[in-house]
């Protein structure tokens, strides 16, 4: 029952570690979203841009509409589109055309500010992570079906840590990718016009009390 066990046990973590040793031999998906791996990558493929603006537009609804419409024929996407604000991501190839977009739909651009980070040391910091933590796991499962009950049950609670850091440390790695490889634009949406309302109350109780918008109506 023992050694059954324990040949459970280990079918089951040797599964989880092909799947998770499968990033550092292939790139998983993430080779694609970055556009290269961190050893062959040159110096400004390690920048990450993001793009503070606000607008003046005439019609909210129609520029956010037109702003997400253009970024999604760049093969871009959106990730927030209100009346207020939408926030883009921009492929890096395709970000020197945003100013020209926001100018275009703009009846007035208060404010561009463009910000640029460079990721390629925390990037290399979490590949060196992952790589580590992989290697650990591999001299783990070594072990594992040559030790007792109570080694067997160390030894699993081991195998999870290190699949919890892996699979985190993973998740890090996409997102420096993806912010590699797409620009981050949050363009504030502010209306030129000013609604104006039909009735307004005056700072005298006494007057709100009289439909004075009704007696002016009235006169010839």
């Amino acid at each position: 029952m023992k050694q059954l066990s324990r040949i459970g046990i280990l079918t089951v973590m040797v599964i989880l570690l092909g799947s998770a040793l499968l990033f550092g031999q292939e790139g998983g998906g993430d080779k694609a979203v970055g556009g290269s791996s961190g050893e062959d990558a040159g110096p400004s493929e390690y920048l990450s841009f993001s793009v503070q603006a606000q607008l003046l537009v005439i019609d909210r609804e129609a520029a956010a509409d037109a702003l997400v419409e253009w970024v999604e024929e760049q093969r871009g996407y959106f990730i927030e589109k209100s009346l207020q604000s939408v926030v883009l991501k921009v492929p890096v190839e395709d970000f020197h055309k945003l100013r020209t977009i926001v100018q275009r739909e703009a009846d007035e651009v208060v404010s561009y500010d463009v910000n640029t980070f460079d990721l390629r040391q925390e990037l290399n910091s979490v590949q060196a992570a992952l790589a580590s933590r992989e290697e650990n796991l591999r001299r783990v499962l070594v072990f594992l079906d040559n030790t007792d009950v109570v080694g067997t049950l160390a030894l699993e609670r081991e195998i999870s840590s290190l699949m919890g850091e892996i699979e985190s440390l993973k998740g890090r790695d996409r997102v420096l990718r993806n912010r590699m490889a797409y620009a981050e634009a949050y363009i504030q949406l502010s209306s030129m016009g000013t609604d104006i309302p039909s009735k307004r109350p005056s700072s005298f109780p006494w007057i709100n009390t009289i439909d004075l918008y009704s007696f002016l109506e009235e006169q010839p």
